[in-house]
């Protein structure tokens, strides 16, 4: 009894879980009108290993404004194959995200993308990447 209980409570769990989700998909219309997608990708070269970049820009967030979050794989010995951190603006409208890869040691590729979750006009992205390799180059983040 107590199996199909715990079973039961879980399944509960997932279905509520999943109802409050919530998808945003603008038309294609929207998306052309106002431009969302990719505006800058570029790569740099870096020194940094992940560990440090991702204190870095922790820091840089929580003093710009910016939402930082990141994701890696590690290594047995503990260093990362892969490395990403995510910045997004206070509205959500503008994300800078970085990738570091083991193919790539000392490369930091950088992207600027645009979105809104509103289906509307998106924030100008330039200030927020202006003030962004502001900060790295003042860091000696890339070189």
């Amino acid at each position: 009894m107590r199996p199909v209980l715990i079973a039961g409570c879980l399944l509960a769990l997932l279905w509520a879980t999943q109802a409050n989700a919530t998808v945003t998909v603008c038309s294609n219309a929207a998306a052309r009108k106002f431009g969302y997608g990719v505006k800058l990708r570029e790569e740099f070269p870096t020194n940094l290993e992940a560990s440090e970049l991702d204190r870095q820009l922790a820091q840089y967030a929580s003093k710009s404004g910016f939402f930082f979050t990141s994701e890696g794989a590690l290594t047995p010995q503990r260093t990362y194959s892969s490395w990403n951190g995510y910045l997004s603006s206070p509205s959500d409208d503008v994300s800078i995200n970085l990738k570091l890869s083991a193919s790539h040691p000392n490369k930091a590729e950088v992207t600027v993308e645009t979105f809104s979750y509103h289906c509307g006009a998106t924030e100008d992205w330039k200030p927020y990447w202006q003030k962004f390799m502001h900060f790295v180059h003042s860091r000696g983040l890339i070189r």
